[in-house]
């Protein structure tokens, strides 16, 4: 019920205001399982990530937002979980695969922290193990101009949502070099989309 308050908040202020632009919509499939990857520039960024689907999207967020109180338990209200970023959360990555074994969505930043808008920060290596655990389509995401989200004086914010990514290795690859691969891959299709996109 609380997902389905704030996301009915979130589309009339953002989307009634033209505060934010969505391209590709159709991309997110309407059943089943995904794995949504997007860049990382704001804070704002997984309450944009709301407006791309009527479907709720499950998210990692830092532990560190589930010790304040009452904000704690707005993020647990958005379907986020706690994920330690120091160091191979196993947990995590077992609650993530758990989800999308569900035939859910989950969402993630693999960059890992929130970057400068420009560089895109080399993903991190659970995106693409999470990803290969489960059958299920990855689908990318730039965003673009998130920081300035309450600016009405800057551009409307932009979510482009590509086409998805399935994993396609080589029998001649071992376990490490395919993972590799398919993190560079999901990488450059995020870097693909913020690229075809500057404006």
């Amino acid at each position: 019920m609380f997902y389905k308050i704030i996301s009915c908040f979130l589309f009339l202020v953002l989307r009634c205001t033209g505060r934010v632009r969505i391209e590709g919509k159709e991309n997110i499939p309407a059943t089943g399982p995904a794995f949504i990857i997007a860049n990382h520039v704001s804070a704002f960024d997984p309450i944009i990530l709301f407006l791309i689907t009527k479907r709720p999207i499950y998210f990692m967020a830092k532990k560190e937002l589930f010790r304040i109180p009452v904000f704690s338990s707005v993020v647990k209200g958005m379907k986020a979980f706690p994920v330690e970023r120091e160091k191979l959360d196993r947990a995590a990555i077992r609650n993530a695969i758990r989800i999308m074994e569900k035939g859910e969505l989950l969402g993630v930043f693999p960059e890992g922290t929130r970057g400068d808008g420009k560089t895109l920060l080399p993903f991190k290596s659970g995106a693409a193990y999470i990803a290969s655990q489960v059958e299920a389509p990855v689908i990318p995401v730039a965003i673009i101009g998130s920081r300035f989200l309450l600016n009405p004086f800057k551009k409307a914010v932009k979510v482009i949502i590509g086409t998805e990514i399935r994993r396609n290795a080589s029998m001649r690859e071992s376990r490490r070099e395919a993972l590799d691969n398919f993190l560079q891959c999901q990488e450059d299709a995020v870097q693909s989309l913020l690229e075809n996109n500057v404006e």
